[in-house]
This record gives C-alpha cells, structure tokens and sequence, in this order.
C-alpha cells in the first residue's frame, strides 16, 4: 500500500498547520507496535514504512510519503500502536495530538469526510490485500514459527526433526483458526516440507523450510 496526496488541499493545510513538526533520520522508529497511542502523523517530506510482526516477522503494511497520514487509528480510538512505523530516508512530519484530531473533526465537517473516506479506502486496500495474500502470509508464518520451535525444542531423527506441537497450538501461535492453520499445513506438505504426525509435526526439509519463512509476500 503505496499512499500520498490522500486529503484535499485545506484539510491537509489544517493538519500540517495544527501539528507539531518533527524530523527523523534515515532509520529512526517514529513509534513501535504495542507502544501507548499518541498522535498521527502527516508525512511533509521524506518516506515512512509501517510494519506490523507477526510471528516474529515483520510485515509491512504500508509506505507513506508526503501528502500521508498513518498512525491514525491510535489517535482515535485510544488503543496501543497496532504496528511500527519507521523513517527510511530523512524524513519530516507533522504530529497532530488526539485533542486537536478531535477538535478538527468536531469542528469542520468537510475534514470529518475526508477521514472516512481515508479511512474507507484503507479499509477496501487491506481487504483486497488480505485476499489476495493472506494464504502466502499464513504459509510464510508457519514456516517461521516451525523453524523456531525445531530450534528450540525439536528431536532431531537423521535428517528430520520432530516439533511435539499441535495443530491447536499452532492455531494459537498463528492467531489463526485451526481449519485455517490445517490449510497451511497441507500446502506445506504438498511441497515436501513438512509430514505430520501423531500430535506433532516432523520437519523433512529444514533448509527449505528457513527460505520459505524469510520470503516476501
């Protein structure tokens, strides 16, 4: 999800001028996931990749250059970061605290329009994007969380390695449904990866196995 120039003319003229400017360099974290909420910000110059991890793996969410908002949802509902957002040039942006977002959107009912349709078109982008990659995503996590638990607590037999595991722990670890999660094990079974066993899973190709948990979406 590649955003910029999401707002009309005076309602980012609004923000960026309500909003308090910071600078970030080429690396620097503007907030990370479970953080407490804070403000949204309006991306001025530079790039923000949002992230969200997931079984240990960072997933990007989306990239934000200037014309952008992100971090909107913490400043309106309250709740802790559901992702992390990081500078991946130098970056500037515009903070924009809860009280102002709310007095913005109290006060001028063409900004309250402009929200929802940001926010209803983020919604439609992340719907589609789920469809469309949700079962690479699934495969790609469990293939993770099965490396890691072979590391930590599997039996090596020659060259398999037995994971004591569930498919209902796995479900739980994946945040998945256990059909869902019987899905994934199936793909991963079909390419020669994985053969499951009597409350366990042995891991038949562990290389293969590592490269499908590091590749991209």
């Amino acid at each position: 999800m590649n955003t910029g120039d999401e707002l009309p003319g005076d309602v980012w003229n609004a923000l960026i001028t309500a909003g308090e400017r910071r600078d970030y360099g080429a690396g620097a974290w503007i907030f990370v996931e479970d953080d407490p909420p804070g403000p949204v910000f309006a991306v001025i110059e530079g790039m923000v990749r949002v992230e969200a991890a997931r079984a240990r793996i960072p997933l990007e969410v989306g990239s934000f250059g200037p014309g952008s908002l992100f971090g909107e949802l913490a400043a309106i509902d309250g709740h802790p970061r559901s992702a992390s957002a990081i500078a991946t040039e130098p970056t500037m942006v515009a903070a924009i605290d809860a009280p102002t977002l709310n007095r913005l959107l109290t006060e001028h009912s063409s900004f309250t329009l402009a929200m929802l349709r940001l926010l209803a078109a983020r919604l439609r982008a992340t719907t589609t994007f789920a469809v469309e990659h949700m079962p690479q995503d699934l495969d790609r996590r469990l293939a993770a969380t099965l490396c890691e638990l072979a590391r930590t607590r599997g039996t090596p037999e020659g060259t398999i390695v037995m994971v004591d595991v569930t498919q209902g722990e796995l479900s739980t670890l994946l945040r998945a449904d256990p059909e869902t999660t019987g899905g994934a094990i199936k793909r991963l079974r079909a390419r020669g990866l994985v053969v499951p066993g009597r409350h366990s899973l042995h891991v038949v190709n562990m290389p293969l196995l590592e490269a499908l948990s590091r590749s991209a979406v």
